[in-house]
């Protein structure tokens, strides 16, 4: 059985008293008696947006606080597993995915969604391409990993961890 699970994230506006500004969302599915879940998007509002309206992205950036918080809820629902796709849409920007799922804690598994040799150029993945909806590079991480990389980075001064 799945869940489908969206979480956003949100800042009131320093300028606006009151008014909620969407930083980001993050969706995709978990799978409770597994401990699973699989990331489908993560989007983040261009900074320049939040600095119009008066929020701050911080000073860890609003994709890795999204990231955390996402997994902090689902390591409390029982979740032990997160994979996500680094997408290829280009080169350049594949690999800055790339190196920062891997300074998340993410592992690289495989190239999803690439040409087999063996096969015609035109054969592609068809069950990859289903499950992730594109080509790039599958990435898997054990959460509690991901959480102690960076639970320091989140304490309050003076805080002892939990």
């Amino acid at each position: 059985s799945s869940t489908s699970s969206t979480s956003s994230t949100s800042s009131t506006s320093s300028s606006s008293p009151g008014v909620v500004v969407e930083v980001g969302h993050i969706t995709g599915f978990f799978v409770p008696a597994s401990g699973y879940v699989h990331f489908d998007e993560m989007r983040v509002v261009p900074s320049s947006s939040l600095r119009a309206s008066g929020a701050s992205a911080g000073a860890f950036g609003t994709g890795l606080v999204m990231g955390v918080f996402a997994l902090c809820e689902l390591r409390d629902r029982g979740c032990r597993t997160a994979e996500l796709l680094a997408i290829n849409d280009n080169s350049y920007q594949f690999s800055k995915l790339v190196r920062y799922y891997e300074r998340m804690g993410f592992e690289r598994v495989r190239e999803v969604g690439g040409v087999d040799e063996d096969q015609s150029p035109w054969h592609v993945e068809l069950v990859d391409r289903l499950v992730w909806g594109g080509s790039g590079m599958l990435m898997r991480a054990d959460v509690g990993d991901v959480l102690a990389r960076w639970s320091k980075a989140f304490q309050d001064k003076g805080q002892s961890p939990t």
